[in-house]
């Protein structure tokens, strides 16, 4: 039935920080986005937004009072080429990170958590 993630919504008092984040650090790419009625920003990877930006006041889905970054949703996960590579650009941009192998062997992952708290995997297969 599923094929593939098609987004993540973040809520977000932080749309611009947000944002900055994700380019700076993940490479992402702010394109297209339909005209809401709320601020917001879709991050790219190439032809896909993979990361939609919500701006908390907007937030329909969120329950009041619910606090940010801390909802069921445990983590987003992105397939990367080259773990190095990734983990390279996490460390440039000083961001504190965890990494590990899956149990059976056939993974590489980085775990780290974005500005508003969610955590974000990158995974790369492992050779």
């Amino acid at each position: 039935m599923i094929i593939d993630l098609n987004h993540v919504n973040i809520v977000t008092e932080k749309v611009d920080e947000t944002r900055e984040f994700f380019e700076r650090v993940l490479g992402l790419k702010a394109g297209y986005r339909p005209d809401f009625d709320f601020d917001g920003a879709w991050l790219y990877a190439g032809d896909k937004p993979v990361i939609h930006l919500q701006a908390l006041a907007s937030s329909k889905n969120r329950p009041a009072g619910a606090p940010i970054g801390l909802g069921a949703l445990d983590h987003a996960s992105f397939e990367v080429a080259d773990i190095a590579v990734a983990r390279a650009r996490l460390e440039a941009n000083a961001v504190t990170f965890r990494q590990t192998r899956s149990p059976d062997g056939r993974n590489d992952q980085i775990f780290f958590r974005e500005p508003n708290g969610a955590v974000i995997e990158l995974i790369a297969r492992v050779a």
